[in-house]
C-alpha cells in the first residue's frame, strides 16, 4: 500500500523569507517518493528557489536545494529503500509568498516496510525480483528468475536485460484453476481504453487521461491533474481510479452518478449507464452509486469480489470463489446466472452478460439478439 498525503487546497502565506510548509506523518516511515504540485492559474515562479527536506524533527535525513518551477510537477525519487522521517518540510530560500497546489508523499504502509520501491526503467537483479506486486510499484525480495513475474494481486515485466518495463494489476484470474502468461494478466487488469454511449477515453502512458467525443455533460472534460490507474466510462459520465485509489467522476450527474464518497479507496472501478461501482481495496466489498430504478446498485449483503462489471441497467461481480452473482433489471434474464458457472473475467452489454469460464470457454445469457449466441469452439483468453 501507499501512503499519499495531500496539502488538499493551494496554500499561499505572507510574503517572507524562508516561508515554509511542513506535513507531519505521525511517525517515523520510510519516503520513497516525493511529488510537488505547482499553482497553474497563477505564480508558477513563486515556487523556482526552494528547498525539500525530510527529517525526524532533531535529524535531517534527505536535504535538496530545487532552482527551478515545477511545470506542473516535481518528482524527487528516493531510491529502492526511500528515506526515514516523519516530517517532509518544503521551504523557500528566498524572501517570497509560497504557493503550492498539492504535495504527494509516498512509501510503503505498516507490513510493507521489507517491500522495495522501483519504477519502469530501472534495473532489478536476480535475487531481487519478485512475485509480489503492491500497489504502485512497490515489490517484495523473493528469488525468481523469468521475464514476468504474476501472482494474485498482478504482473511485473522485464526485458532481457533486467529492467522493468511494465507494471499490470490482475483483477480477476484463480492462481488453482488457471495458468495466466504476463500478456494476459496485463490485458485483464486495468484497461487502458474505455467508451461511453458517445464518448471515448484513454489512459495514456503517462497514466493521465484523454477524453474525446460527446462532450454535452462535460464528460470528456478531464480534471486538471488528474493521475490514473483505470478509467471507467457510463452512458454520460466518466470515471478514474486514481493513482492512489480515490475515485474521481464527472460529467452527468442528474442520478448522483458522479458523487463518490470521499471515504472510498478502491482497486477496480466500473460504470454502467447511469450508475458505477467500485471494488473496494480493503476488504474486496463491494460499493455503487447512481441511478437505482432497477436496484442496480443494491449490492447483496456480504458480497466479497474479485471483479466487478456493470451494464446499462444491471450489474454483475465474480466472486472470490469464482462463482458469478448479478442483480439489477432482469427484463431478458441478464441477471439469472447459469447454474454451476465458474468464471475468471465477465463482461457485461447492455441487456446481456457474458462470462470466460476456467476453461477458457464463454458463456453468455440475457438478451437474445445474436449477443449470447457464442461462435462454436471458441477458446478465449479476455472478453
Amino acid at each position: 500500500m501507499i501512503i499519499h498525503i495531500y496539502a488538499k487546497v493551494s496554500t499561499s502565506i505572507n510574503k517572507e523569507q524562508g516561508a515554509w510548509w511542513e506535513v507531519d506523518l505521525g511517525a517515523v516511515k520510510t519516503i520513497n517518493q516525493i511529488i510537488i504540485y505547482n499553482r497553474t492559474d497563477c505564480c508558477e515562479d513563486r515556487l523556482s528557489n526552494y528547498q525539500v527536506t525530510i527529517s525526524t524533527k532533531t535529524t535531517n535525513t534527505y536535504q535538496e536545494k530545487f532552482s527551478s518551477e515545477p511545470h506542473p510537477k516535481a518528482v524527487i525519487n528516493l531510491g529502492k529503500y526511500g528515506k526515514k522521517g516523519r516530517y517532509v518540510k518544503i521551504q523557500l530560500l528566498d524572501d517570497n509568498y509560497l504557493s503550492l497546489a498539492e504535495v504527494e508523499v509516498m512509501g510503503p504502509d505498516k507490513g510493507d516496510e521489507d517491500a522495495f520501491f522501483v519504477q519502469i526503467g530501472d534495473e532489478v537483479s536476480l535475487k531481487e525480483k519478485n512475485n509480489l506486486v503492491i500497489a504502485g510499484g512497490y515489490i517484495r525480495v523473493s528469488d525468481s528468475n523469468s521475464q514476468c513475474d504474476i501472482n494474485s494481486e498482478g504482473a511485473i515485466r522485464y526485458n532481457t536485460l533486467n529492467k522493468i518495463i511494465e507494471f499490470c494489476d490482475a483483477i480477476a484470474w484463480n492462481p488453482i484453476n488457471a495458468t495466466p502468461d504476463c500478456d494476459w494478466v496485463c490485458q485483464l487488469g486495468l484497461a487502458n481504453s474505455a467508451g461511453g454511449l458517445y464518448h471515448s477515453c484513454a489512459l495514456k502512458t503517462d497514466s493521465t487521461v484523454e477524453c474525446w467525443g460527446d462532450n454535452s455533460h462535460k464528460q470528456t472534460k478531464v480534471p486538471k491533474r488528474l493521475i490514473a490507474k483505470q478509467i471507467a466510462l457510463g452512458g454520460y459520465h466518466t470515471c478514474a481510479l486514481r493513482a492512489n485509489n480515490t475515485v474521481k467522476c464527472w460529467g452527468l450527474n442528474i442520478n448522483k452518478q458522479t458523487e463518490v464518497s470521499k471515504r472510498l479507496i478502491a482497486k477496480q472501478i466500473a460504470s454502467g449507464g447511469y450508475h458505477s461501482c467500485a471494488l473496494r481495496k480493503a476488504n474486496n466489498t463491494v460499493e455503487c452509486w447512481g441511478l437505482n430504478g432497477s436496484e442496480q446498485t443494491d449490492v447483496p449483503k456480504g458480497l466479497v469480489a474479485k471483479q466487478i462489471a456493470l451494464g446499462v441497467f444491471h450489474t454483475c461481480a465474480l466472486r472470490t470463489d469464482n462463482t458469478v452473482k448479478c442483480w439489477g433489471l432482469n427484463g431478458n434474464k441478464q441477471t439469472d446466472v447459469p447454474k454451476g458457472l465458474v468464471a475468471k473475467q465477465i463482461a457485461l452489454g447492455e441487456f446481456h452478460s457474458c462470462a470466460l469460464k476456467t476453461d477458457n470457454t464463454v458463456e453468455c445469457w440475457g438478451k437474445s439478439s445474436g449477443h449470447i449466441a457464442v461462435p462454436s469452439g471458441l477458446i478465449a483468453k479476455q472478453l
